[in-house]
């Protein structure tokens, strides 16, 4: 099965969780990017062949697939000049694949969804969300088909069925002939093609067990913990309610150094690291629960973001003054 991954729809910079990156697709989680997080997932689960949609001008994006990806799965880079919405990234990526006679799925460059996809056409994936303005959500008849879709509303309720960014389409001449029609009506959502392919071949809602979404601020935030890897003396566990991490080791001399290295610095000095909230040893194991700061490192953002040079130089002078205090 070919993957279709789009990023190259019209970007919104208001809805973007950070707004010095290019794309979602390049924003940084957990020391590495979005767009690498989709593809590390799909080439764990055998997925060679893909093809990513990117804007023209979106060069850090280009060159992070030709340096890491190019030699470990069968890359096609498609680059589109000033789309006007999701749209037109999913035609540009199709156009070459319309004789294909084997099934696509497509993926939407913000999203993460660790289920398995093997066997499964004319699906997308749902999940339960609790507001209706960000997302696409899906009303269904009495025998789960689907009667309607409603994107970025303000709804009545507490509770939805949202698209979650997955999807599989068993026939590809069909899926681009939608996309054609709706590009002529001026249709600018991809609700709208997929209402236009359900008509023809029924789309299944398969809801979502593991599903990571990095489109909207609160949701990237989310993300962002539930993804965060232990190094390997650590367990972690986070609190999201009050922003918390708590460290485990049985390795007790390295996370008994890092907690004597807080404990150590100077009053004045301690404002500046994650305050220590408990600390714990019993035997071999010893439990530090701190602070947790969400925000990207520097180093994040020197490899992915997209920030000025003047803006650097005043990252560099706070560095500066912040050594002098040190």
């Amino acid at each position: 099965m070919k993957t279709l991954i789009l990023t190259a729809g019209k970007i919104d910079y208001t809805r973007l969780p950070f707004g010095m990156h290019q794309s979602n697709a390049t924003i940084p989680v957990n020391g590495k990017p979005v767009i690498s997080w989709i593809l590390d997932d799909l080439i764990r689960k055998k997925y060679k062949d893909i093809r990513i949609v990117v804007r023209e001008e979106n060069s850090r994006l280009k060159e992070l697939l030709q340096k890491y990806y190019n030699k470990r799965i069968l890359l096609d880079m498609v680059s589109l000049n000033n789309p006007t919405s999701i749209i037109d990234s999913l035609h540009a990526g199709l156009s070459s694949l319309i004789n294909s006679n084997e099934p696509i799925q497509v993926i939407l460059g913000d999203t993460l969804i660790y289920d398995t996809f093997q066997s499964m056409q004319d699906t997308m994936f749902v999940a339960e969300v609790k507001t209706s303005e960000n997302w696409c959500v899906v009303n269904t008849n009495d025998k789960g088909e689907i009667r309607e879709l409603l994107d970025k509303k303000q709804l009545p309720g507490n509770s939805f069925t949202a698209i979650c960014g997955y999807y599989q389409f068993s026939d590809v001449r069909t899926l681009f002939d939608c996309v054609q029609k709706c590009i002529s009506q001026g249709a600018k959502e991809l609700s709208e093609v997929l209402l236009q392919y359900n008509e023809i071949h029924p789309l299944r809602l398969k809801k979502a067990d593991t599903w990571f979404d990095f489109g909207h601020l609160e949701s990237f935030i989310q993300s962002k913990k539930s993804l965060l890897r232990p190094r390997h003396f650590n367990q972690l566990t986070i609190d999201p309610l009050i922003n918390t991490i708590t460290k485990v080791s049985e390795k007790s001399d390295k996370l008994a150094d890092e907690l004597n290295w807080y404990l150590l610095l100077p009053e004045k000095l301690k404002i500046l690291t994650p305050r220590i909230i408990t600390r714990d040893q019993e035997g071999n194991k010893v439990t530090i629960t701190q602070e947790f700061y969400g925000y990207p490192s520097l180093s994040e953002l020197f490899v992915y973001g997209d920030l000025s040079t003047s803006v650097w130089e005043s990252i560099i002078d706070y560095l500066f003054q912040i050594h002098g205090l040190f």
